[in-house]
């Protein structure tokens, strides 16, 4: 709801409400008023925006950048020692978060062959390695379970309904578009959303223990379970049911997880960037051909990767990438449908700005913050010539960031 709207409503119930019970009655319009704005999120998604809130102003307190502005070197403003998030799909949960969904798993009801592996696996290793290395390598050996525990119990309606809603409008979009109204990538993705309706159903404990079926595991001896754990790599993991179906539950299940109670400006630029750049990656490549050069020659990289094709390859691809991305954001919350608790986009996303705003922050500074924040691994020198170059072009996060003309974030030319 824009701010003019809010006003003629504020006006109109004020008016109302003074016709009826008099002026004296400012206290019943106020408690009314504020009950239903508060409505528009849940109390876990205002409780997220928080911690989100609390955590970016410590990310960029200690940044190597404090001192500057975010326009000289937005890589070392938001990329500090503190990564606030590693947002691709699959990535590993924080280390605590490990530990609940472990937890979670040795007290599940079902007793099951590869469940029981998992716990001798953690059990061997914890005898010579610390807890946190035993949680990180036993998620990366046996993330299928984690996979079935967290679709089991930490995966509600209200979860998963954000991430269908992007899913299917990205696909609706993406049909639009020339080059991928056939893509092989868009029914396989309409075929996931479906199956996320209900996500208890991705993984059965037959199946899981099909995979595991000749893996050996012995509650004692990590040495040899590593050596095990290496040969049923080398000879089942990358099978093609495993890799197709199975890896693309996998991660979208541990995507949700992670995703729990965020902002739609948390879901389009960690999920939807990443999902136009493997339909861009074909068509950039191969069919493009002199609008892919003119682009590539306009961001003028500097000589050392302008002389590489694949880095020319790669800042077109993501920067087609954001733009489509934050133009599927923005095509959100201008809109009028009812999506929460009978609330239209447009309600929810100026109630996030609201809760926000205590922090100097607002969603549009969220969308920016996460889409950088993919790329952090990559180093400076190829994040800011290379991923960020989206950014540089947006004039939405120059405005933002009161970027002048000039700076490492706005240059000069516009592509």
């Amino acid at each position: 709801m824009r701010m003019e709207s809010k006003i003629i409503l504020i006006v109109t119930f004020f008016i109302a409400s003074w016709q009826v019970h008099g002026w004296n009655d400012n206290d019943y319009f106020n408690n009314n008023y504020n009950r239903w704005h508060n409505q528009i999120l849940s109390n876990d998604s205002i409780s997220e925006l928080k911690r989100l809130g609390e955590e970016i102003r410590h990310v960029v307190n200690i940044s190597t950048n404090k001192t500057n502005y975010p326009c000289d070197s937005y890589y070392d403003y938001i990329c500090g020692e503190h990564i606030l998030i590693n947002s691709v799909l699959g990535s590993m949960p924080r280390i605590n978060d490990l530990v609940i969904i472990l937890n979670a798993l040795k007290y599940d009801d079902r007793s099951f062959d590869s469940k029981q592996k998992l716990i001798n696996f953690f059990n061997s290793c914890s005898k010579v390695k610390s807890v946190d290395d035993c949680h990180v390598e036993s998620f990366e050996n046996f993330r299928p379970l984690y996979g079935y525990i967290i679709s089991r119990k930490f995966l509600s309606q209200a979860d998963v309904s954000p991430l269908i809603d992007v899913l299917e409008s990205f696909i609706k979009r993406a049909k639009l578009e020339g080059y991928f109204s056939n893509h092989q990538n868009l029914g396989k993705l309409a075929n996931l959303a479906n199956n996320l309706r209900k996500p208890a159903n991705l993984f059965s404990t037959t199946t899981l223990d099909n995979i595991y079926t000749k893996l050996q595991i012995f509650p004692s001896s990590y040495n040899h379970n590593i050596k095990n754990l290496e040969k049923y790599n080398r000879l089942y993991k990358n099978q093609s049911a495993f890799e197709n179906y199975w890896k693309s539950a996998l991660d979208f299940t541990i995507y949700l997880y992670q995703s729990r109670n965020k902002p739609r400006s948390y879901f389009y630029p960690t999920l939807n960037a990443h999902l136009w750049m493997t339909l861009f990656n074909n068509t950039v490549r191969y069919h493009e051909g002199r609008t892919y050069k003119d682009l590539a020659d306009c961001f003028k990289l500097p000589s050392h990767l302008n002389n590489l094709e694949e880095a020319r390859n790669l800042a077109v691809i993501y920067y087609k990438s954001f733009k489509f991305a934050w133009e599927e954001y923005q095509e959100w919350f201008n809109n009028g449908f009812s999506v929460v608790y009978g609330a239209r986009a447009t309600d929810i996303y100026d109630r996030e700005n609201q809760i926000l705003e205590r922090y100097h922050l607002s969603n549009k500074h969220l969308f920016f913050i996460f889409y950088a924040q993919n790329f952090c691994f990559f180093g400076k020198d190829m994040a800011e010539n290379i991923f960020y170059q989206g950014l540089k072009q947006s004039i939405d996060f120059n405005t933002i960031y009161l970027c002048s003309v000039g700076h490492t974030m706005n240059p000069t030319v516009k592509c």
